[in-house]
């Protein structure tokens, strides 16, 4: 079971870290102590799992409010992977890293906190288009971004534009068919850099993506289709 944090760093911000996180890792220290050194209650759980959740420590060096987003940095501690006890450094996305959730409450740096990964739950969205269904994550950024589609879907908004907090589902299998044009010349087998566009409105998104082409060579400034299949951006179709 865990008993540290990893890569040399204090699961405390200071001697003085908050109520919440000292019981988090109480809740471990108990743990450890009913289990694996064999005292009262050995092999039993302090609680069932619940798998709508995870335990984040709070990275981006500034306050997260209950609803923000924040990317999986790594595994916050040190020993091996224990279903009861997942907790990640959570830090701000630049989508380089698989994981993400949505912060449950709000949260200082360094403090833990859960965060939700599947389910419905409450997000900011920064809504572009108030035509927009579904969200996505955008780098440097700790609120969704309101899109033609995505992993996130919205449930509910309210009207209007800007920054708002939303209901949103987490884990629907909506759509993840983009548009976008080509910053430069994608030969058959390469990897290059394409602009997202919107759906129906076709305005640039200021999102640029890495997208893997494997049929033929596409020039530069040329619509094109693509998916997301396990992370990676697939073209699938594009302007002759």
């Amino acid at each position: 079971m865990p008993d540290r944090a990893s890569s040399g760093t204090s699961l405390f911000a200071s001697p003085l870290a908050s109520a919440r996180t000292q019981n988090k890792v109480l809740d471990v220290a108990n743990w450890f102590a009913a289990t694996k050194a064999g005292g009262e209650g050995a092999g039993r759980r302090p609680q069932p799992f619940n798998c709508a959740f995870v335990s984040i420590k709070n990275g981006t060096g500034d306050y997260l409010r209950g609803g923000d987003v924040v990317e999986f940095t790594d595994f916050a501690l040190s020993d091996s992977l224990d279903a009861d006890y997942l907790w990640f450094h959570g830090g701000i996305p630049d989508l380089t890293h698989v994981g993400w959730g949505i912060v449950r409450q709000l949260t200082a740096p360094n403090e833990f906190e859960d965060a939700h990964v599947v389910g419905p739950c409450v997000a900011f969205v920064n809504v572009t288009n108030a035509n927009h269904k579904y969200a996505v994550l955008k780098s440097g950024q700790k609120v969704l971004q309101s899109a033609a589609s995505g992993p996130v879907r919205i449930l509910y908004k309210p009207t209007g534009t800007g920054e708002l907090s939303c209901a949103v589902l987490i884990g629907f299998p909506g759509s993840a068919v983009y548009i976008g044009k080509t910053d430069a010349a994608i030969n058959k087998g390469s990897s290059g850099i394409v602009s997202r566009y919107e759906g129906g409105t076709e305005a640039d998104t200021t999102l640029n993506e890495t997208v893997r082409n494997r049929f033929a060579n596409v020039a530069i400034n040329k619509w094109v289709a693509y998916i997301d299949i396990d992370g990676t951006f697939y073209m699938i179709a594009a302007e002759c």
